[in-house]
This record gives structure tokens, sequence and C-alpha cells, in this order.
């Protein structure tokens, strides 16, 4: 491998218009190769050098997220856990969104990695067996339970404590103790923090190189540095589709992070603690990624809609009835290398089912809610997009009780931001006629639901983690032809009632648009639609009192 080029050889001079020497055109950026500084590089240069620069900054947001996005600096503040998640929860490394899409940044990893003090109390708990006691006083050495609490059982605060250690350790949990909590309640806390800096990385580098094919279309993900990152419930287990290439993603994280000289804990930790992890960037060089990459790829997506069930999910006596999904629901990216079509990613999506709704005469019951099958159009991307919830939610769902009782509005759902119930990012379907683009309110997006996706249902629309979501987008940035139509301002009010309190719920921003051209192509298959009905009814239903 050939050493980068002298970093003063790369720097550009522009002649000035009056005949003198204009400021040097360049971003200094240190060349690293097995954790050592080898040279320097101009950023503007880098890929002419055959380097990719990685924004290890404390000031990075993925490319979807541009400069003039009005959500960026709370994304920015969310990362440096300078921001509080939601109402009554922490502010600090305590509040990881990692599963919601927001990772953390190297500098708060740093800290959590040198943080021996910390590292020493899990060292003393004693695991064999791993007891209530030993969970409570894991969760204490790390700040997410209060000093004194040690009472042995599984109460409200320490659900809301695990809550917390699943969201830092990358799980989809929700305060149970399950199978994979308590594997990585038994592991070692700096291993903990090391495979969750793995992930901070390998979306600095999706980002950075335009890469998605993660494993999930073929053989399944790959190891960095002998650590699977991902839990299972992320990739379905499924056999790999024809054609469909090697975890690419993996690969690169591995090749950074030895660029970078992070082997280990220890390593990683000395490598961050040598260098300002806040101002971080660092050029590395990378494997090439695969020819039919380029600034405009044909692509397209298939979601198939796996098993369907039409059927009224409750019998005459108001028992719910069985109905099994075998085949879940999933979403394919392919893209064209001349005469073949190369599937990139498979991920697990949602479709529509039986969801409460309200009519014009404020009955609340359930109703179908289909997710169309057929050819449809997106021209659409939107960043951080807002919900406007149309007038058949009912109020409830729209609102939160507080800690003293009240029923308040909860702006969260409807975003922007993580926890909207379009999540991060969302593709807009059209159904186009006669060059018409007409907007069904089907898309494809984030969500802060983690159960949907593993296994629920929808309003119609087509559910992602947030992070691949996210991952979607910047892909499709980098290697579409496309135009930032800006910010769009929203002036959304709607009192809402509960029990005895009133509220109102006011949205001011819809996202930030980026218009595609031309179109991207979505194919939703029919899928297996099981049970007696092959339609799905038009009326509102009440269960029958059982």
């Amino acid at each position: 491998m050939r050493p980068a080029a002298p970093f003063v050889s790369l720097v550009a001079l522009l002649a000035a218009p009056d005949g003198g020497i204009a400021a040097p055109v360049c971003s200094p950026v240190p060349v690293l190769e097995g954790g050592r500084e080898i040279g320097g590089v101009c950023a503007e240069r880098a890929a002419a050098e055959g380097l990719t620069v990685i924004d290890l900054s404390s000031g990075w947001a993925p490319r979807a997220f541009a400069d003039d996005d009005p959500y960026r600096p709370e994304y920015v503040a969310l990362a440096s856990g300078r921001a509080p998640i939601a109402a009554g929860e922490p502010v600090g490394e305590a509040s990881d969104l990692s599963v919601f899409g927001v990772f953390p940044t190297p500098e708060v990893l740093s800290g959590r990695l040198g943080d021996e003090e910390r590292h020493r109390c899990h060292d003393r708990v004693d695991d064999s067996p791993l007891t209530l006691a030993a969970i409570q006083a894991h969760l204490r050495c790390d700040g997410l339970l209060a000093a004194d609490h040690d009472t042995g059982r599984l109460d409200a605060e320490t659900r809301r404590a695990l809550g917390a250690f699943q969201r830092r350790s990358f799980l989809f949990g929700n305060g149970r103790l399950d199978r994979a909590t308590h594997d990585a309640l038994e592991t070692d806390s700096r291993e903990i923090d090391f495979q969750h800096l793995l992930r901070v990385l390998r979306e600095r580098v999706v980002d950075a190189t335009g890469l998605l094919e993660d494993g999930s279309a073929g053989s399944g993900p790959a190891p960095v540095l002998g650590r699977l990152l991902d839990p299972p419930a992320v990739h379905d287990g499924r056999p790999g589709l024809p054609e469909a290439g090697p975890d690419r993603v993996a690969r690169a994280t591995e090749e950074a992070a030895r660029a970078l000289g992070w082997w280990d804990p220890e390593s990683a930790r000395d490598s961050l603690a040598a260098r300002d992890p806040a101002r971080l960037r660092v050029a590395v060089r990378l494997s090439s990624p695969p020819a039919y990459h380029g600034p405009h790829v044909e692509l397209r997506i298939q979601i198939d809609r796996g098993d369907v069930w039409y059927d009224f999910p409750y019998d005459d006596a108001g028992r719910p009835r069985a109905q099994p999904i075998v085949q879940q629901p999933t979403l394919v990216l392919y893209a064209r290398d001349g005469e073949r079509w190369v599937p990139l990613v498979r991920w697990p999506t949602t479709i529509g089912g039986w969801r409460r709704e309200v009519n014009g005469d404020g009955e609340v019951g359930l109703r179908y809610k289909e997710s169309p099958a057929g050819v449809r159009s997106v021209r659409d991307l939107i960043v951080a997009p807002a919900w406007l919830p149309p007038s058949t939610t009912p109020d409830d769902e729209l609102m939160r009780r507080t800690s003293d009782g009240r029923w308040v509005a909860d702006p969260r759902i409807v975003g922007p931001g993580w926890g909207s119930a379009f999540g991060l990012l969302m593709l807009v379907h059209h159904d186009v006629k006669a060059g018409r683009f007409l907007d069904e309110g089907i898309r494809t997006h984030g969500t802060a639901g983690h159960a949907s996706v593993l296994g629920g249902t929808s309003h119609g629309c087509h559910r992602l983690f947030n992070h691949l979501a996210v991952r979607l987008g910047g892909f499709l940035l980098a290697h579409r032809r496309h135009e930032a139509v800006g910010a769009e301002a929203a002036a959304y009010e709607r009192v809402l009632r509960h029990e005895d309190f009133r509220d109102v719920l006011r949205v001011r921003s819809r996202g930030y648009r980026y218009r595609l051209d031309p179109p991207l192509e979505v194919s939703v298959l029919r899928g297996n639609v099981r049970g007696v009905r092959d339609a799905p009814p038009d009326e509102l239903r009440s269960p029958p009192s059982p």
C-alpha cells in the first residue's frame, strides 16, 4: 500500500485576481493506517488519492440532514448528550437514542471507555448467578438507578433503568429482562462500550462511503473485529436472494477501525484520548466500492407484503382470532448492474391492519387500513418529517399522561424528531395518473415503534427502524439526482380532549424536502392473502363484548 503524499504537496494555491497568491484551498486531514498517522491530505483531494474522509467530530449529522435543516442542531445536541430525549428523562449519556437512529458521538463513547471508576464498579458485581440484586447493581454503576435503589425486585424504576441500558446496548427492548439483555448485563462494560463505538463508526463510514449493502439481502451480516453489532431482530435470517453481495458495510467498518487503531476497548480508549474526539476527522484507505455505485444509479424498491389477513380479528363472541404471520413483510432495494439487478438490502417492514379510528359521529372502532399493492413512485424524500394526524385519529392516541395524572398533548408523536410517527426520514409513495402525482397517504418511513417492525402492523405505511431509514435516505441522496427543496412550514392545530382534560396540539414544521429526479419506482407485491376474505372491508367495526 503506497503511503499518502506529503501534506504540503497537496495544498493547491490559486491565483488571486490581482496576480497575487490567494489563500490555500485545503481542509487538512491526517491519514491513518494501523493506528499511526502516516501523512496528511486535503479533504478536497482525498478521493483523488484513493482515500475516504471519515468525520468523527461531535458536529456531524448524517448526509440527509442538510446544513440549513432546522432539525439538524437538535440531532447534533441529542447525539452529544446535551438535550433531553423526552419530558422527565435525563440529559447526558444515559439518554442514548441509538435504537431510534441518533447514535452518540465518539466523544461521548470516549468518556464511557475512559470512566475507570464506572468499569471497576461493574467488575465488583458478582454475576454468578445474575440475580435481580446484581442487575440493579450494574444499573447503579451506570447511573441509571439511584445509588440507594436496592430492592431486589423488577419494579417500575428498575424497568425504566433496564430500558435505558437496552438503548445503550443497541437492544430493541422495552424494559423486560429477555435473553439478549441478560447476556449484555453479563458482558464486560468496556466491551459493551467498544461494540457501541464500532456501531457509531459504522454509521459514519456508511455516510462517508455511500455504501448500503449490509448482508441482509445475502448470507447475513458479517462480524466487525469478530463482533456481530446488530441484535438478531434486525435481520430476518431467511436464505439469501440471488445475486446479493457480501456485507460491504461491515468490511468497510472493520477496515476503518483497523486504520484508526481500534482493535479492542483499550486501544480505542487510548486512540481517542490521544486526539480531540470532538473535532476528529481522518482519511483512511478502504476497499473500492462495487462498480455499479455512481452519482446516479438505477434503483427500484420491492415490498413484499408477506402474509395478509383481511378477516376481522375477533369472533362473534368477542374473542381474538388467531391470525399467525409466518412470512413477515420485507423491503428490498435493487440496483442495476449491467443486465442484472443486485439486491442491496432486505429489511423487515410493515403493512396495514386493523387499527382504531373515529368516524364522523365520534364513534371509535376498528377499520382495516390497507397497504395498496401495485407500482408507485417515490418523488419526495422528507427528513425529520412531521405527522399531521387526520381527524379519524382518536384524541387519546395523541396525548400522554403526566406524573401528576393530567393528560396533555404529546408533541413527540407528531414530530419532528426521532419519536415521531414518521421517524427521522420518510419516502412519499405517489400513484401517478396521467402525469399527476397523487398522494394516497402511504409512505416508507422510520419509526420509534420497534415492536411494529418486529411483528406488528401500521396504518398502511411501510415502517423501518429509524437508523435504517436514515441510511436509505443518505444512500439515495448519494446515488440519485435530486433537488433540495428545503424546510417547509406547517400551521397545524388541534384541540384534544381526554377524560376531563383539554390541550392543544400544534405542529409548525413539515420537515426538510428533497425531490428525486427521476422518481424511484416502488413495487408493492400482493403477498399471501390468508383467511376467508380476499379484500379489505370498508367499514368501522367494534369487537363484540366477550
